[in-house]
């Protein structure tokens, strides 16, 4: 199990409290349901803001959302299918004792699969660097599918943005045009939401729509 205070600034750049840990935009457990994907499955944040329902042969079951990268390079267990939860969504599944569950722990078995997020807030995004008129990259924020690609309309043209490690979308040279800026964000099963977001705010600014759950 982890908890925000081990992790610091989790890899798909959300903002994070502690006492409990909690991360932003998480909505299960109240935000203390969040965790770590392993490198591969991460496959280059595509995973942020992904919510996965973990169960365990005992019956329990706990959904967590997908908030950062357990890296394999520096840790060893964090092989393709291995997620490390937060300590509150350990507990539903176990005691603080077994500290790693699954097959290769030999303590129970684990299952997960990607699911809808339960959120009843709208697609936001958020910019990296809110006073910067001249650069920008932007994050997605409260989506109920997983985001596949970004694009950013820079006068009459969509721009298509590239994805970083941590989560932020990056245009072409970081110009987004004038602000307020166009944002389009497609999920993984082609839906897509437009929003706008300007400079001179560091919070999350709401698209006004929500991806459509099947």
């Amino acid at each position: 199990s982890q908890g925000t205070a081990a992790i610091g600034d989790v890899n798909c750049s959300y903002g994070i409290s502690s006492n409990p840990d909690k991360v932003n935009t998480v909505v299960t457990g109240s935000g203390t349901f969040f965790g770590a994907i392993n490198t591969t499955d991460y496959e280059t944040a595509a995973a942020c803001g992904a919510c996965v329902e973990v169960s365990r042969d005992n019956g329990k079951k706990v959904t967590i959302t997908i908030v950062d990268q357990c890296p394999v390079a520096t840790n060893p267990k964090c092989v393709k299918g291995h997620i490390d939860l937060s300590k509150a969504a350990f507990l539903e599944l176990g005691q603080e004792s077994e500290g790693y569950v699954g097959a290769r722990a030999g303590v129970g078995n684990i299952s997960w699969k990607y699911v809808p997020c339960a959120t009843t807030a709208d697609v936001a995004f958020r910019l990296k660097e809110p006073a910067n008129t001249y650069w920008n990259m932007v994050v997605v924020e409260n989506h109920v599918y997983p985001i596949a690609s970004v694009q950013v309309k820079v006068g009459s043209e969509w721009r298509n943005a590239s994805r970083s490690e941590f989560n932020y979308w990056l245009p072409p040279g970081g110009v987004m045009g004038t602000s307020p800026y166009t944002i389009r964000a497609t999920d993984v099963n082609g839906a897509i939401v437009e929003g706008t977001v300007a400079l001179g705010s560091s919070s999350s600014q709401s698209s006004g729509e929500q991806f459509m759950c099947e």
